[in-house]
């Protein structure tokens, strides 16, 4: 079995031979100098890596945590104009706030920082 749980296909087949097991608590492969390195021994390897890397980011980051040190990057701004309804229902453009948004035109997404409902267009 791999050593990422999410995947369901058994490495363990030709030409793989990926027969880590997390239980056996190998973390280091050892090759011989002066031969040949093997594509199980590699399988292996990174079997035991990916195996870190996902115990690693359950360990520091739970489903819906908070990050910090990030920082938002901001290519340019736009404005949206928005009719005051929307097939009849009135629209309440403070639900957009924190939302992404996209044109009808552009595949590009925006994030709507503020909202207001200052002017009639």
């Amino acid at each position: 079995m791999t050593a990422n749980n999410n995947l369901t296909t058994n490495f363990n087949v030709d030409p793989y031979y990926d027969d880590y097991d997390e239980n056996k608590n190998f973390h280091r492969v050892l090759y011989r100098p002066g031969f040949a390195v093997q594509a199980r021994e590699l399988t292996q390897q990174q079997s035991i890596l990916q195996n870190q890397i996902h115990r690693f980011g359950n360990h520091i980051f739970r489903d819906g945590s908070d990050t910090s040190g990030a920082t938002e990057v901001i290519d340019r701004t736009g404005v949206f104009r928005l009719k005051s309804t929307y097939a009849g229902s009135p629209i309440d453009v403070s639900a957009f706030e924190g939302k992404y948004v996209r044109t009808r035109v552009s595949e590009e997404l925006y994030r709507v920082k503020k909202s207001s409902t200052c002017c009639r267009w």
